[in-house]
């Protein structure tokens, strides 16, 4: 790289200097709590140190009441439960501690989970089918269900009641359900609306155990709700964050077993967790189980009470997840030949690619990966029998979900969040689709938004990084979307060792002079490192992480862009 693209954000030297000073800060860090809202010393306080109590009243949800006395009244008649989820991890974590939860208060329940591969998205009829073959006369939704308007009506016809739980954004009117629980309800005054569906989940079980005089296991239900909500990408913020941050420092001493082999599998067994280690370990495992078809895999591993099972299936669970990386480096590699041979596509600012090799469980991490790499709003869509399955991921201020409703006529079903969003319309469709977005874009999408600018948070040489420094960034954690990982900018860095390539297309350095070194890793960087020798000096954008080896924990670099650098030293 020539040059670095950069932007760094702004911060009020008075306030960052005030702050420091109040809390015994590193001035850097201070100035990253400034700069995510969090100015004042109560916030910065409870920012660093969430409380689990924190959590609001779940019975400020719109329609909770509803839905806790529906579910008593189906234990006292001793009515038979379903639990009708998806099949994602927010969905299968969710579907999880329902289960759990309705089991230990004595009621026979079950669960269902959709086929990605042939049923799709959402609460659908097979599900209801299911919950009247079972006797079932109550169907609990999770992480699903809010514009599932006919298939409620279906159900009702049946004599079967429903309870929705769910996250994601209605379309007109809801559901005709017994009660429709989702922050996003536009008559819901619940304070924060970012909940992931496990969190949702999560509210109703302590709305109901609170009903019942049961106490909570927190700890069992943080765990859980931690991975849902990290793999989830909703805003690590409020409750949000109080959930990851006390979910993931209780992982590591989880009695279930299907956990334990989990985690055992993916490298983190007796460690700590991050959130890094739920979105890119153990999500991704758990949801090559739904890519493919096998998702009722992930709920046996929840509930299996035997070692030698949980070992096989989470072997099983590694093996998809390998097939699935495979098979997406090849879509990947498909996609940027797509846009490469057709430089008009770069003139657009959003990307719709299609292709009859494509397989429809994998196109939503396919799509991610173009976006982060040209910066634009990109929908891959994989083409079966003339019907296109699609996955869509956005950039900031460009709501994919209301963006798709363009052409609403055109998808015979379409649904999600503001930067990610699923679909399903005829291949003879794609084309107008495309046109139809390719207009609304060029409107609301600037050059500014789709140039590849990297938002770096702060200035900060590796000297800089200090014991004081390494403390109080370990309390920024956990980080995802929302709170994300800070960006820092170093220049003059020293290369003090020669590069070492590993599996062909990463890259392992010591960084800085004889006395202060730092390991780094740039990951998919061979080829663009394949010059770098000892002694060169370089600027870099980088992120910190904690890489625990051996019992010793040291805090690394990942590089995330460099280019040659005039500054001599460190």
């Amino acid at each position: 790289m020539d040059r670095l693209r950069y932007s760094i954000a702004d911060k009020d030297a008075e306030t960052v200097s005030r702050l420091s000073a109040e809390l015994d800060l590193h001035p850097v860090i201070a100035g990253l709590l400034v700069s995510r809202g969090h100015a004042s010393r109560e916030d910065a306080r409870r920012f660093l140190k969430p409380s689990i109590d924190g959590l609001r009243d779940p019975f400020l949800l719109a329609d909770m009441e509803a839905a806790v006395e529906r579910i008593l009244r189906a234990l006292r008649d001793s009515e038979k439960i379903l639990v009708h989820g998806d099949f994602d991890t927010d969905g299968l974590t969710s579907s999880a501690l329902l289960i759990q939860t309705f089991r230990s208060l004595g009621a026979e329940a079950s669960v269902f989970i959709p086929n990605r591969l042939e049923e799709g998205y959402g609460l659908n009829r097979e599900g209801v089918d299911a919950a009247k073959s079972r006797g079932a006369s109550l169907i609990v939704t999770c992480d699903c269900g809010i514009t599932s308007n006919e298939v409620v009506e279906y159900a009702s016809s049946l004599g079967i009641d429903t309870v929705i739980t769910d996250h994601h954004q209605p379309e007109g009117d809801l559901p005709e359900a017994v009660a429709v629980v989702d922050p996003h309800r536009p008559d819901c005054s619940y304070p924060f609306k970012d909940l992931a569906g496990v969190g949702v989940s999560m509210k109703l079980i302590q709305a109901l155990l609170e009903r019942c005089g049961e106490e909570p296991q927190m700890a069992s239900l943080l765990r859980m709700c931690a991975i849902g909500t990290v793999a989830d990408v909703v805003p690590l913020v409020d409750e949000n964050r109080i959930i990851a941050y006390h979910g993931l420092s209780l992982l590591p001493g989880t009695p279930n077993i299907g956990l334990k082999a989990l985690l055992n599998i993916a490298g983190l067994a007796n460690s700590a967790i991050s959130a890094y280690d739920i979105s890119f370990r153990i999500a991704p495992r758990i949801n090559a189980m739904g890519r493919f078809g096998r998702q009722d895999i992930a709920m046996e591993l929840f509930f299996t009470r035997d070692a030698k099972e949980a070992a096989d299936i989470a072997e099983t669970m590694d093996k998809l997840n390998t097939q699935r990386q495979k098979l997406v480096d090849s879509m990947v590699e498909q996609a940027i030949e797509q846009i490469e041979s057709n430089a008009e596509l770069l003139n657009e600012r959003v990307l719709v690619l299609a292709d009859e090799r494509w397989h429809k469980g994998v196109v939503g991490i396919v799509a991610s990966k173009i976006v982060e790499t040209y910066g634009r709003p990109t929908l891959t869509i994989a083409v079966e029998d003339g019907i296109g399955v699609g996955s869509g991921r956005s950039i900031p201020d460009f709501n994919l979900v209301e963006a798709l409703a363009v052409g609403e006529e055109l998808m015979s079903r379409f649904g999600g969040h503001a930067m990610a969003a699923g679909f399903e319309l005829s291949a003879a469709n794609i084309p107008e689709l495309r046109r139809r977005l390719y207009a609304l874009a060029s409107s609301e999408i600037s050059e500014a938004d789709i140039e590849v600018v990297m938002d770096v948070d702060s200035e900060l040489g590796l000297g800089d990084i200090d014991k004081r420094f390494e403390e109080q960034f370990a309390l920024l954690e956990p980080f995802g979307y929302g709170n994300t990982n800070p960006l820092f900018i170093a220049r003059g860095v020293r290369v003090a060792s020669q590069p070492r390539i590993l599996k062909e297309k990463h890259v392992k350095l010591q960084l800085g002079n004889g006395r202060t070194q730092r390991t780094a890793l740039a990951w998919r960087k061979a080829d663009e490192m394949a010059h770098l020798g000892r002694g060169d000096s370089i600027d870099i954008i980088y992120q910190l992480f904690f890489n625990t080896w051996r019992n010793e924990t040291n805090l690394e670099l990942d590089i995330k862009a460099f280019c040659a650098s005039e500054v001599g030293g460190y």
